[in-house]
C-alpha cells in the first residue's frame, strides 16, 4: 500500500469536507487504507519520541554516573557501529530493514550500551587495558554469546518482521561485542576514562547485609507458582492479538459494515472453473443453497458475479422464455380491450422485448470500461489459468452452518480468514517457541562450559529462574494472555537476567570491585528499566505490551540477580579483603 499517497487522498477529502463548512456534522473515514495510515503514523510518532526520551534518559544517567562528556561520546560508539552493521546486515540479508525492525531494533540495541558501561564501569583509574578485561571478560564473552544464542527464537520463527529483528538484534550485540573488547579498551585507557566514585560506601555495605536473607527470595516464588497454578497463564495466537489498531476504530468499521451492508469479509467462498462462464453457472447452482441458509438465518443474504451478471446460458434461457412479437401484441390487444389506451401506446414495448429476444448474451469482457466491469473484476478473475469467483456473505450468524451446506461441492472453498489467519499465527508461535527452547538448551551449553563451576551456574540460572517466575505470576494475576510479543519480550528479560546474574556471580576481588559492580548494574538497570516504560505508555499496542513486560522484568531480574547470584561477604573468596 503505497501510504504517502494514501496519506496525500485522506487529507484531500478533509480538506473537500472542510471547504463545505459542515457545522456540526463529522468526518468519519475507516477501512485498509485508513488503518494502515494511521497504524504506520502511530508507530512513527512512537519510535520518533523514543528516540528521543531515551536518549535523553540515557545521556542523564550516563552523565550522573561518569561525570564525563568523554565517557558519554566513547559508550556512543559501540552503539552507533552496532546500529549501522545490523542494518547492513538485515539489508543483505532480507533485501529491506522493516519498521518494526528498526524500530524496537533500536531499542533492543540499547542494551549494547551496556557493553562499555560495564567496561569502564568496573575500570580502575590509572589501569592498564587488559586488567579490567581479565576481570570481567569472561563474562561479558558468556553473556554475550548467550544473549545471542537466545535470538534463535525469532530469527527462524518465519515471521518476516520478526527474522529481521532477531537478525538486526544479534548482530548488533555481536557488533557492539566485538568494539567493546577489541577497540574500548585502547580508547578508554588512552582518555583515562572511569567512574568518578569507584569505591564502597554506607549505602553498598548495608546492602550487602541483604544477601544473609536471600531465603526470603523464596517468598515471591512460590507466589508466583501458586498465581499460575491457580490462574494458569493462557496463550493468545489470535493475529487480532498483535494488531495495532485500537479497538475504536474496529469498533466503528463494524459498525460502517453493518450500515452499508457490507459483505462479512471474514467469511467466503471461493468457486472454481474451467472460464468465467463455468464459474458463473456454479454459483448460479449455489443460489438455492444461499437462500435456504438466508431463511435459516445463517446469513442475510451475499454478494456475487453471477447476480451482476448472468451466465450466458441463463441469458439466452431467459430469452428464450420472452414471448415472439406476434404473440405479444396479442396479449398486449387482449390487455388494453375495454381500457383508454391508443392502439400505438405499447408498440414500443413490444419493440424492446424483440429486440432483446434477438440480442447476443453479455459476456465480462463485454462490460469493460463500464462502472459495472469495477464491481465484477473484484469477484470474478482469473489466476494461472484458473478462474475463481468469490461468494461474499453478508450478515454471518452461522459460519458452521454455512461451511456444512458447501461440503459436498469439489469445486468450492469454503475460507474463514480470521480462523485461518489465526491458525496461521498459532503456528509461527509453536515453530518460534521450539526454536527459543533450542536456542535456550545452546544457551545452557555454552554458560557450562564458560563458567565450568556447578555452583556458580546454580546460584545463575536460580536467579534468572527466580525473576521469570516471578514476571509470569504477575502475569497470572493480572489476567494477562501471551503473545508471540510477550514471549519475545520475555526472551529479552532472560538475556537481561543473565548479564546481571553472570556479573553478580564472578568471584569478587575485593569489596571496592564489588561497589563497582553493584554501582556499574544499577547504572545498566536504570537505562533499560526506564527505557522500556516508555515504551509501555506508546500508543502502539506490540511496543506497548512489550514495555509493560521487560520494565518489570529488568527490575525483577536485578533484585533476583544481586540476591541470588552474588556470594554473601565473608564466604570463599567473597570476603573482604
Amino acid at each position: 500500500m503505497d501510504l504517502p499517497r494514501q496519506k496525500d487522498a485522506q487529507g484531500a477529502i478533509r480538506e473537500a469536507f472542510a471547504a463545505l463548512h459542515p457545522g456540526s456534522a463529522h468526518l468519519l473515514m475507516s477501512g485498509p487504507a485508513v488503518f494502515a495510515l494511521s497504524s504506520a503514523t502511530a508507530m512513527r510518532h512512537d519510535v520518533d519520541t523514543m528516540a528521543l526520551f531515551s536518549t535523553l534518559i540515557v545521556a542523564t544517567i550516563l552523565y550522573w554516573r561518569f561525570r564525563s562528556l568523554w565517557v558519554l561520546a566513547a559508550i556512543g560508539v559501540p552503539f552507533l557501529l552496532s546500529l549501522g552493521v545490523a542494518m547492513i546486515v538485515v539489508r543483505l540479508v532480507f533485501g529491506s530493514v522493516h519498521g518494526i525492525a528498526f524500530g524496537f531494533g533500536m531499542t533492543m540495541l540499547g542494551v549494547s550500551l551496556d557493553y562499555p558501561v560495564l567496561l569502564i564501569g568496573h575500570r580502575d583509574r590509572g589501569e592498564g587495558p587488559g586488567a579490567t578485561l581479565r576481570r570481567i571478560g569472561d563474562s561479558l564473552r558468556i553473556g554475550v554469546a548467550t544473549a545471542i544464542l537466545g535470538l534463535t527464537g525469532m530469527m527462524f520463527c518465519g515471521l518476516p518482521g520478526l527474522a529481521q529483528l532477531g537478525t538486526f538484534a544479534a548482530a548488533g550485540l555481536l557488533t557492539a561485542a566485538i568494539v567493546t573488547l577489541r577497540i574500548m579498551p585502547g580508547l578508554i585507557v588512552s582518555a583515562d576514562l572511569a567512574p568518578v566514585v569507584s569505591g564502597p560506601s554506607p549505602c553498598l555495605r548495608r546492602a550487602e547485609t541483604a544477601r544473609t536473607w536471600r531465603i526470603a527470595c523464596l517468598i515471591p516464588v512460590v507466589a508466583g507458582l501458586a498465581a499460575m497454578a491457580l490462574h494458569p497463564l493462557r496463550l493468545d495466537t489470535r493475529l487480532a492479538a498483535l494488531s495495532s489498531i485500537p479497538a475504536r476504530r474496529l469498533v466503528l468499521d463494524e459498525a460502517f459494515r453493518r450500515e452499508l451492508g457490507v459483505p462479512d469479509a471474514s467469511l467466503m467462498m471461493a468457486v472454481s472453473g474451467r472460464d468465467a462462464q463455468d464459474v458463473l453457472r456454479r454459483e448460479e447452482a449455489m443460489l438455492p443453497v444461499m437462500t435456504r441458509l438466508a431463511a435459516q438465518g445463517a446469513i442475510t443474504g451475499a454478494q456475487d458475479a453471477a447476480r451482476l451478471l448472468p451466465s450466458v446460458a441463463l441469458q439466452r434461457g431467459r430469452a428464450r422464455t420472452l414471448p415472439d412479437a406476434a404473440t405479444l401484441k396479442q396479449a398486449v390487444t387482449t390487455a388494453r380491450e375495454d381500457l383508454p389506451f391508443r392502439e400505438s401506446a405499447f408498440d414500443g414495448f413490444v419493440d424492446d422485448v424483440t429486440a432483446s429476444r434477438q440480442m447476443p448474451p453479455l459476456r465480462p469482457e463485454d462490460l469493460r470500461g463500464t462502472p459495472l466491469a469495477t464491481a465484477l473484476s473484484s469477484l470474478i478473475f482469473e489466476r494461472g489459468g484458473s478462474w475463481w469467483g468469490l461468494v461474499l456473505p453478508e450478515g454471518v450468524s452461522d459460519p458452521e452452518a454455512v461451511a456444512a451446506a458447501m461440503a459436498g461441492r469439489p469445486n468450492v472453498l469454503v475460507l474463514d480468514l480470521h480462523r485461518e489467519m489465526d491458525g496461521l499465527s498459532a503456528h509461527y508461535m509453536a515453530r518460534t517457541l521450539r526454536y527459543m527452547a533450542f536456542g535456550c538448551l545452546l544457551a545452557l551449553g555454552v554458560l557450562a562450559a564458560g563458567l565450568r563451576d556447578v555452583r556458580r551456574a546454580g546460584r545463575v540460572l536460580g536467579a534468572v529462574g527466580a525473576a521469570l517466575v516471578t514476571l509470569l505470576g504477575i502475569f497470572a494475576l493480572l489476567d494477562v494472555r501471551l503473545t508471540l510479543v510477550h514471549f519475545i519480550a520475555l526472551q529479552f528479560v532472560t538475556g537481561v537476567s543473565l548479564d546481571y546474574a553472570l556479573f553478580f556471580a564472578r568471584p569478587q576481588l575485593d569489596d571496592e570491585e564489588r561497589a563497582r559492580t553493584m554501582r556499574t548494574l544499577l547504572t545498566c538497570n536504570a537505562m533499560t528499566a526506564l527505557t522500556f516504560g516508555l515504551l509501555a505508555l506508546c500508543q502502539t499496542v506490540i511496543l506497548r505490551h512489550i514495555g509493560m513486560t521487560v520494565a518489570p522484568g529488568v527490575v525483577l531480574a536485578m533484585i533476583f540477580g544481586f540476591l541470588l547470584a552474588g556470594q554473601r561477604i565473608g564466604t570463599g573468596r567473597a570476603r573482604i579483603s
